[in-house]
């Protein structure tokens, strides 16, 4: 029985993130990201360690009963590694749940108006936000604007439509004077973030000035 509780969780990505969103600290962000916090972990937010967060998505890997459930779990799997500094591992779950989307025909859901969101989305984003990371830490700018320009493809699910885009690699890139890119990723992410409540625009307008916008909670989603 237990095991196939924790197989259904690992099914509901959005409303268990949603659980974890209602925990965050936004007051806090900034010591989290400028003291503490060098990876952008969801788990130090939470209160966790990034060892046992990743410790709990690879337990739910170790359970997945087919590919598809696997599917569903690597993007947060590699997430977490990324965040625990198991770099290795993060990048293997990413390089699996991106090959995964080109491989197999995973099924779409359509929303309200026609939008099109779906369990792709996830692996399409967090797979190449987490490659991206990956190569801002080895140096390697080039690799992680291709990454962050490739997660702003993705076409928006339910945390990417109402809480928008993570924001880390942006910020990286930033850092690194790539102003031009993460605004082109800006303009990508209008595609879903449509309540955005005029984020975008005014973090494009704060980077055009050459400001480090404040991303908040958009920099542990």
């Amino acid at each position: 029985m237990c095991r196939h509780i924790a197989v259904l969780l690992a099914l509901l990505p959005a409303s268990l993130f949603a659980q974890e969103r209602a925990t965050l600290r936004p007051e806090r962000d900034d010591a989290y990201r400028v003291a503490q916090n060098a990876r952008y972990s969801m788990a130090l937010t939470l209160g966790q360690s990034p060892q046992t967060y990743l410790a709990q998505k690879e337990a739910s890997l170790a359970h997945a009963r087919s590919e598809f459930e696997r599917f569903l779990i690597l993007p947060r799997a590699a997430k977490a590694a990324l965040e625990a500094a198991a770099d290795d591992r993060a990048e293997r779950y990413a390089l699996e749940a991106l090959q995964l989307v080109r491989r197999t025909a995973m099924p779409d859901r359509v929303g309200a108006e026609g939008h099109r969101w779906g369990v792709r989305t996830d692996a399409v984003f967090y797979g190449n936000l987490v490659l991206g990371r990956l190569a801002v830490l080895h140096g390697d700018v080039e690799s992680a604007r291709r990454h962050l320009l490739l997660a702003g493809q993705a076409w928006g699910d339910a945390t990417l439509d109402n809480d928008g885009p993570n924001m880390s690699l942006a910020r990286e890139l930033l850092l690194a004077s790539e102003r031009d890119t993460v605004i082109q990723f800006l303009e990508e992410c209008r595609r879903f973030w449509r309540n955005d409540e005029g984020k975008i625009d005014l973090w494009e307008a704060q980077i055009q000035r050459g400001e480090m916008p404040t991303f908040g909670l958009n920099l542990f989603f």
